[in-house]
């Protein structure tokens, strides 16, 4: 029961981006964008959705992929207008999660979580709970480590200067953005995992081993 519950919530993640977007044809998204997804997709059938609403001071893209259900990208239509090469640059980042299965890792891994922890329990309580807050640590280090791999992949596609150019672009305004976080549910999010420490913020991703060197940092 459990182990369903969590299926669904990640089926209700589904539905409440479905609730604030709208679908849009293939053939409203640029060329250069769709021949991304496609190389990445191998063919797949993607569905493409815009946001309702979008902050002007801030861009929101984002990539969902549970098997068995199709992956749906979405995209902030004032970035897709005014500069298609920025869309691409964060484009590039979603699909490394979708490349990854980032979502579906995170769910077997809760599902892992989930049913050692059940059956520790028989064992003992006191144990089970300190498996649960363990792999709860480790559920979130994963979460982490996958955004920076998407970071990794995003700059392996398209460029490590394409890439520092657009996030060294948006870094410097990030001081003067006013954010208003009801906007987006995915901002909210964003936010208090920020807080924690546990999404990345531009700082750690310059700290990122494997990113320093290449002198790349990302700002999502």
């Amino acid at each position: 029961m459990a182990i369903l519950s969590l299926y669904l919530a990640f089926i209700v993640q589904y539905l409440t981006v479905a609730f604030r977007t709208y679908q849009v044809s293939e053939i409203h998204i640029p060329l250069s964008l769709r021949e991304l997804v496609r190389s990445v997709c191998n063919g797949a059938n993607v569905e493409y959705r815009l946001w309702k609403v979008t902050d002007s001071n801030v861009m929101i893209m984002a990539a969902f992929y549970m098997p068995p259900l199709n992956p749906v990208i979405v995209f902030d239509g004032k970035v897709l207008m005014e500069n298609v090469e920025t869309a691409k640059v964060f484009l590039a980042h979603e699909l490394g999660h979708i490349k990854r299965r980032s979502q579906l890792k995170l769910f077997l891994f809760s599902v892992m979580l989930i049913t050692l922890t059940f059956y520790i329990s028989y064992i003992s309580e006191i144990a089970s709970l300190a498996v649960f807050l363990v792999l709860i640590i480790a559920l979130l280090m994963l979460y982490r480590y996958e955004e920076f791999k998407a970071d990794e992949y995003a700059a392996s596609i398209v460029g490590y200067e394409k890439v520092l150019s657009v996030y060294s672009n948006l870094a410097s305004k990030q001081g003067q953005m006013k954010v208003k976080l009801y906007s987006n549910p995915a901002l909210i999010v964003v936010s208090i995992l920020k807080k924690l420490g546990i999404y990345p913020s531009i700082t750690d991703r310059i700290k990122n081993s494997d990113l320093s060197s290449t002198g790349l940092f990302v700002l999502v």
